[in-house]
């Protein structure tokens, strides 16, 4: 049986599809279970969305939040 520790461990694993038919279902079998498993999932996948919309150079502070900003759109939680 999957629990929240094994959940945290194996997220970005299931983000990447690198889980077993196995892992996979005991994950979403817990995550239909479990409500702060599903927000750690979800705050994950927002971190990563912004990390991939961020620019490879150096930026200010304030274009640095116009970024993140534009990256996360309407999926603030």
């Amino acid at each position: 049986m999957t629990n929240c520790r094994d959940i945290t461990k194996q997220a970005s694993d299931y983000l990447d599809r690198h889980l077993t038919l196995r892992q996979r279902l005991a994950f979403a079998l817990h995550l239909l279970i479990c409500g702060k498993c599903r927000l750690f999932l979800r705050h994950l996948r927002l971190a990563l969305t912004v990390y991939q919309h961020m620019p490879q150079q150096e930026i200010s502070t304030p274009e640095a939040e116009a970024v993140v900003s534009k990256a996360l759109g309407d999926k603030l939680p």
